[in-house]
């Protein structure tokens, strides 16, 4: 399935359970894939017949800032959903990383797919 995809993406947001991390904001890695829902632009050559990654990086961006939860878990379904509202996509898949958490890891995180949480009936919900 053809999709965009945007790696190691850098934002600053306010994400965590403990109080170091919801006291100050943290750089996240994201790593994201959109699933796009038409392939004229393969033959068009037009950035309106496809995803425009810049701009799905600056909403992502604009996100990060406005929103503020506890689980990461949370914050990438926020995202996919996100992302689907504003494009024309099949489906998004978001992995979110942060350093510094665990002892003797180099980064922990989470991979939400919009297609697998639509199987197993996840909804955005009230934090």
């Amino acid at each position: 399935m053809h999709h965009v995809f945007i790696n190691d993406l850098q934002v600053e947001a306010f994400v965590g359970v403990g109080a170091r991390e919801r006291g100050s904001s943290q750089i996240l890695t994201l790593g994201i894939e959109v699933g796009l829902r038409e392939e004229r632009a393969f033959e068009s050559d037009r950035l309106a017949d496809t995803v425009d990654y810049a701009a799905v990086a600056e909403l992502v961006r604009t996100e990060c800032r406005a929103t503020r939860y506890k689980l990461l878990e949370r914050l990438a379904g926020h995202l996919c959903r996100a992302i689907e509202a504003k494009f024309a996509t099949r489906w998004v898949r978001i992995r979110i990383a942060k350093t510094g958490v665990v002892a003797d890891a180099r980064e922990v995180g989470i991979v939400f797919d919009s297609r697998a949480a639509a199987q197993s009936g996840l909804r955005d919900s009230p934090a």
